[in-house]
């Protein structure tokens, strides 16, 4: 992204299958390309509705794009991934990235609705012990 300000559109699972039974269910007459899209939020945005959530104060940073593979890869992502994801970020700042589809539905569910959910099934997943520890592994 240019920045921790740019925004971009999500989309939330239960939107992708909300929507995807709806095509299911009424195929359109002829093979189309559709572009899923969501509410638009910025890197920044998204990590402040996280920290809210979490309670904590997130630092955001801009990396520059030459330093984008080296931050990946000091967060622990292989070098071919952190090269792929840089490209990807690149390519957003280009807006070489944009819907393109035969048509565009839209999905309304917000991160505030997905947040609870997530960090609950997180705490869920942690409570129930490491991998390999778990009942039934």
């Amino acid at each position: 992204m240019p920045s921790a300000d740019a925004a971009f559109p999500t989309i939330a699972s239960v939107d992708v299958g909300r929507l995807a039974a709806q095509a299911l269910m009424m195929p359109p007459p002829a093979s189309e390309v559709v572009d899923l899209l969501g509410p638009a939020y910025s890197s920044r945005r998204l990590a402040e509705k996280l920290g809210v959530a979490l309670g904590r104060k997130p630092q955001i940073v801009d990396i520059p794009p030459a330093g984008q593979v080296a931050a990946l890869t000091g967060a622990g992502l292989p070098q071919v991934f952190a090269e792929a994801v840089a490209e990807l970020l690149a390519a957003f700042a280009a807006g070489l990235i944009a819907p393109k589809g035969d048509r565009t539905p839209v999905g309304t569910t917000t991160v505030d609705a997905i947040l609870p959910g997530l960090l609950s099934m997180d705490a869920q997943v942690a409570a129930s012990g490491p991998p390999g520890e778990r009942d039934g592994e």
